[in-house]
């Protein structure tokens, strides 16, 4: 019987940490108008220009930039998509992601991130703090964040589920009702953030 009690609290530890939120965000916002169009534009007129700033990981500059690339990805609606940092600009491309780890100020919306100018802190923390900006012509259409514990290991699937998350949210395949949080699409990838 102990046996018995002992598997049923082991299953039940490992389903309660299994749902666990250990990943946070804030849904995307808008200033100007969001539309999935202009994802779908952008990735069919080449790799989707990203600028990484910050390196938390300890590796080096163009190992961690290469990881991060390949972990991140767009919503199932949209066509399979590249991301690549800062190839050749082109005259009709006026779209660019940009990812900043542990940005100095957490509160501003993203112009400075979309103008390449946020301030990155290299003090090493307990979190990871991951702010980004979908942006057009160096201003923000859509920011968004994710927190999570500082990963020991970035090739651990943590760190690929945050960017997953991050990156559905910045740019859903579904439009933004009117900018704001989309709390409705938010509470169903991280519980707790719309109350």
């Amino acid at each position: 019987m102990s046996g018995l009690r002992l598997l049923s609290g082991l299953v039940l530890l490992l389903a309660a940490t299994s749902c666990t939120p250990i990943v946070t965000g804030e849904g995307a916002t808008s200033r100007d108008t969001y539309s999935s169009t202009f994802v779908t534009y952008a990735i069919t007129h080449g790799p989707m220009p990203t600028r990484i700033l910050g390196n938390p990981s300890g590796l080096p500059a163009a190992a961690f930039q290469n990881l991060t690339l390949s972990r991140l990805r767009l919503e199932g609606g949209f066509p399979p998509a590249t991301f690549a940092i800062d190839p050749q600009p082109r005259p009709d491309h006026d779209f660019h992601v940009v990812l900043a780890f542990n940005p100095v100020d957490r509160s501003s919306f993203g112009n400075d991130m979309c103008a390449g100018s946020a301030s990155i802190s290299t003090e090493p923390t307990a979190d990871l703090y991951v702010k980004a900006a979908f942006c057009r012509r160096g201003r923000p259409l859509t920011t968004n964040f994710v927190r999570l514990p500082m990963p020991a290991d970035f090739a651990a699937p943590i760190y690929g589920q945050a960017l997953g998350q991050l990156i559905t949210l910045l740019m859903p395949f579904q439009d933004l009702r009117g900018g704001g949080t989309d709390c409705e699409r938010a509470g169903r990838l991280v519980s707790g953030i719309c109350q």
